[in-house]
């Protein structure tokens, strides 16, 4: 059976049009979108739970002028790093007005080789189609390339051929660790919320994956072997109105696997989310957890942030684990791998583990942010 629903909107004379395409086969559900270029008129519709579609699909039922859905890629390891957003979204919806990136659809691709050099390309896309099957997503954007991903979400691929960059090659992910929402697991997905605070979405598809990068950028080669990541955020007011400040990040150190989500909204109220599993079996996912900035200058380690905050050393992970125990992780910010206004991400070394127990000092590695929207 198949359905066809269209969602009509205009901007200036142009009309545009989502055309998405629901269809059951094998017992796998099916979908099909064609993602127009300029913003829509109208309410967007933002999905909120697990029972709304796919768990990587597209999350929003236009993309208008305040709202924002976004496919994120890392690979990282100790001597070099690179990160690709595919984005549906208008770049005042997400805090960054002073680009002149004409289209809503569009691509950035950022990372570090090995000599410290960094890289930052974006590039805008004409024709965008998002595709699912089953939980996972595959994608295409006009002028970059495109990913895949199994129905299962267990494997990514993502393929590169931009002569606009001059950049060409291909990603792979191999999941090491279970999908999941903001407070569950993507296997309990009945009823779960996909909202890790209000007007702001999260979902978890590859939390820690066994990951290659190979890249030729520039006609110079990049080729990474380390810990890959996968996630979308998805939001129905501009990030700047809603957020505050928030500490993100991924990590494998020795057999544990972590992701930290540290947000606080507009209004000051903190939210959180732990994921922690060993040797890819879950330890816990839920809010029992705390994320602080360190360094040697009182202003690095001010929490709340606030305009006077300075950029810190690293920060501290703590995870309260229930009967499995107390964990602290501590993340070093090494290397920048971009800076703007409103963010700065790094990757750096992780070490950690149980508290009283056996700690790991490498080669732990990961790649986080903080965003922020205080000046």
């Amino acid at each position: 059976m198949a359905q066809k629903v269209t969602l009509q909107s205009s901007f200036g004379l142009v009309l545009l049009a989502i055309s998405i395409f629901v269809s059951v086969a094998g017992g796998l559900e099916k979908s099909f979108a064609s993602v127009p270029p300029l913003f829509s008129n109208g309410s967007s519709i933002m999905v909120t739970t697990s029972s709304q579609g796919a768990f990587d699909g597209p999350k929003l039922s236009i993309v208008n002028n305040s709202s924002f859905d976004w496919w994120y890629f890392d690979i990282c390891s100790e001597e070099a790093s690179v990160q690709i957003v595919f984005i549906t979204s208008t770049v005042s919806a997400i805090g960054h007005p002073e680009s002149s990136v004409p289209l809503v659809t569009y691509v950035t691709l950022n990372g570090l080789f090995p000599n410290g050099t960094a890289f930052a390309y974006v590039v805008p896309s004409m024709s965008v189609y998002i595709a699912t099957e089953g939980d996972g997503s595959s994608g295409f954007y006009d002028g970059f390339g495109s990913w895949k991903g199994t129905p299962d979400m267990s494997y990514y691929t993502i393929s590169v051929d931009s002569e606009a960059i001059g950049v060409k090659g291909a990603l792979y992910f191999q999941s090491a660790a279970p999908a999941r929402y903001p407070l569950q697991f993507a296997a309990e997905r009945a009823g779960s919320t996909e909202v890790l605070a209000p007007n702001f979405g999260w979902a978890n598809a590859v939390p820690d994956s066994d990951a290659q990068a190979h890249l030729s950028i520039g006609g110079t080669k990049l080729h990474i072997v380390g810990r890959g990541y996968h996630d979308k955020n998805w939001g129905d007011a501009p990030m700047q109105d809603t957020t505050k400040t928030w500490y993100w990040g991924h990590a494998k150190v020795g057999p544990y696997a972590i992701v930290w989500f540290d947000y606080i909204s507009r209004d000051g109220q903190e939210y959180y989310s732990a994921y922690l599993t060993k040797n890819g079996a879950p330890v816990i996912l839920g809010s029992s957890m705390t994320v602080r900035p360190y360094g040697r200058n009182e202003t690095q380690r001010l929490y709340p942030p606030n305009p006077s905050s300075t950029e810190p050393d690293g920060f501290i992970i703590n995870i309260d684990a229930g009967n499995a125990g107390k964990f602290e992780f501590t993340a070093s910010n090494d290397n920048v791998v971009q800076a703007i206004d409103v963010y700065t991400r790094w990757t750096g070394q992780v070490t950690g583990g149980p508290v009283g127990g056996e700690q790991f000092y490498g080669p732990g590695v990961g790649l986080w942010e903080w965003m922020r929207f205080i000046s």
